[in-house]
């Protein structure tokens, strides 16, 4: 009797530390782990000439087409602007207002909030919106 009870107790023993190892791994394959791009990071902390480069990028090709209900012909570049940052999935981005930024030239604002996991972080991204050109990166604010 005494033999079969020993190797009772080794295999409850294993059978526990076994289960203790799983358990732990569970755990930490288990937490959540949530991925924030280079670009929301930048944004977070207003590194503003990261930000200029990446917003840059996705306005090189976009040209204005001015039609009688858009003089200025961005709003369309605007919309696709807002649906490539959408596509980022640590953010939500949409228009302010187009051409609303009196300046030369007139420069539209896109709300970008940023969820790092933690906190919602809300920033505002000044675009640049010339009749005869591209749009292009002016600003970064709160």
């Amino acid at each position: 009797m005494l033999p079969n009870t020993l190797i009772f107790r080794f295999n409850r023993k294993t059978m526990m530390k076994r289960l203790i190892l799983l358990f732990a791994i569970f755990t930490i394959f288990a937490c959540e782990r949530y991925y924030i791009s280079d670009f929301c990071e930048a944004l977070i902390h207003e590194d503003v000439s990261y930000v200029r480069h990446e917003v840059d990028n996705i306005l090189y090709d976009l040209l204005p087409q001015a039609t009688h209900d858009d003089p200025l012909g961005h709003y369309y570049n605007l919309m696709i602007f807002v649906d490539e940052l959408n596509r980022d999935d640590c953010m939500y981005a949409s228009i302010i207002c187009y051409g609303c930024i009196e300046s030369f030239p007139l420069q539209s604002e896109v709300l970008v909030e940023i969820d790092d996991g933690q906190y919602i972080t809300a920033k505002v991204l000044d675009i640049a919106t010339p009749p005869d050109s591209e749009m292009y990166f002016v600003g970064l604010h709160n």
